[in-house]
């Protein structure tokens, strides 16, 4: 789709990088490197969980995808795993 000149690709990865941006924010709130943020034990939890429920249901997502390759999917479920597991 990039190659094609479609902007989608770009959203879609500047999304999901300011969402990681804005989560590793409250991960160096929660290690005590930055200061206290407003509902850091809600979001941290929260995002452990989608982060461990993304890991865990790489199985029921993979259809949905069908142009992933495998690697894809154990490497991307692993990552999301570990850092699921990390933040709780």
């Amino acid at each position: 789709m990039a190659e094609a000149g479609r902007v989608e690709p770009v959203v879609m990865t500047s999304f999901i990088a300011g969402v990681l941006f804005i989560w590793g924010i409250f991960a160096l709130s929660g290690a005590g490197v930055t200061r206290r943020l407003p509902l850091l034990k809600t979001v941290i939890f929260l995002v452990a969980i989608m982060l461990i429920g993304r890991g865990i249901a790489f199985p029921v997502i993979m259809p949905i995808f069908p142009s992933n390759s495998l690697t894809f999917w154990l490497v991307s479920s692993a990552l999301c795993l570990l850092m699921g597991v990390s933040y709780a």
